[in-house]
């Protein structure tokens, strides 16, 4: 969706395009948005992850380097 490789993310928008067409697109491209704004507004506010969604969660976070991007409660 976002990135430095201009070449690389129209490659990426052709291939998503050929598999799921327009109208799927632009639904996928819509809800990574959201979901990216509902982030930023809990980033902003300072809203940290319930104690059940840090257990939940830890292999994820660990896995995608998230946990350098946020604070984790004890």
């Amino acid at each position: 969706m976002i990135g430095r490789d201009l070449s690389a993310l129209a490659a990426l928008r052709s291939e998503g395009l050929e598999c799921v067409g327009n109208d799927g697109l632009v639904d996928a491209i819509a809800v990574a948005s959201g979901f990216s704004g509902i982030n930023r507004v809990a980033d902003a506010t300072g809203t940290v992850l319930d104690d059940h969604m840090v257990d939940a969660s830890e292999d994820f976070r660990e896995a995608t380097g998230i946990n350098r991007f946020l604070e984790v409660p004890s």
